[in-house]
């Protein structure tokens, strides 16, 4: 039977006027909150345990909560994540807190779930780091993709200096678990390659300052897709 957290009845005027009840986690509790729903999440200092005199630090909305609430527990433990002048200012708020309680203060993490998420709504993860290491690999030394074997990039500096041979340059996008999307929509290559496939660099930059690319751009944002460029010469050696 999962564990029952501890409650909190929110003291924000916009919480108060309706009630709402928020489940009290610890920072280290991160796992244990719930995904899929529109959520509200509160950092409280709470000092001596008595959450009856906590101190709201931080206020915001969510559509997936765990995520959201470890990047505030990065920012609290000195991360600067995305935004460094936020992090600076949170920390800020709970140092005041704390001066605020004598020092003795813990931070407690109230989030209060609202309406569930439909699944088509849900955030979508993009692949890791690692997963696209793994996925370039095999595209350019193992199974590849159409029986060739591809040289990969991810920014216009890692596409072949020009002058080259002449090459193939085609787009796909990497999901989470590492699935090839090769369907993606995209400007039509043909149209834009003035250079005759002797400038990988210049033809991808035409690409993607196409107006069309904004679709390729927004496919990929919906279905947590990342963007990688491939390109091989027009007579290549096929992969076996």
């Amino acid at each position: 039977m999962a564990a029952r957290h501890r409650t909190w009845e929110g003291t924000d005027p916009r919480d108060a006027a309706f009630d709402r009840v928020f489940s009290i986690f610890d920072p280290d509790d991160v796992d244990t909150i719930h995904g899929g729903h529109r959520s509200i999440l509160i950092l409280l200092a709470v000092p001596n345990d008595r959450l009856e005199k906590a101190v709201i630090v931080h206020r915001q909305r969510s559509t997936d909560a765990r995520r959201d609430v470890r990047v505030l527990v990065a920012m609290l433990k000195g991360g600067d994540g995305a935004d460094p002048d936020r992090a600076r200012n949170l920390r800020n708020r709970l140092a005041l807190a704390r001066r605020d309680f004598g020092g003795a203060c813990d931070v407690k993490i109230a989030v209060y779930y609202g309406t569930k998420i439909p699944a088509r709504d849900h955030a979508v993860e993009p692949p890791s780091p690692a997963m696209l290491d793994r996925i370039r690999h095999e595209l350019e030394h193992e199974d590849g993709l159409g029986g060739h074997h591809w040289k990969t990039a991810l920014t216009l500096d890692e596409l072949p200096t020009p002058p080259h041979a002449r090459l193939h340059v085609a787009l796909v996008g990497v999901d989470a678990r590492g699935r090839l999307h090769d369907a993606l929509p995209r400007p039509n290559v043909h149209d834009l390659d003035r250079w005759m496939r002797r400038d990988a660099r210049r033809l991808v930059a035409a690409m993607m300052e196409d107006p069309t690319f904004k679709q390729t751009i927004t496919y990929c944002d919906e279905h947590g897709l990342t963007l990688l460029w491939l390109c091989r010469s027009v007579e290549p050696h096929r992969s076996p």
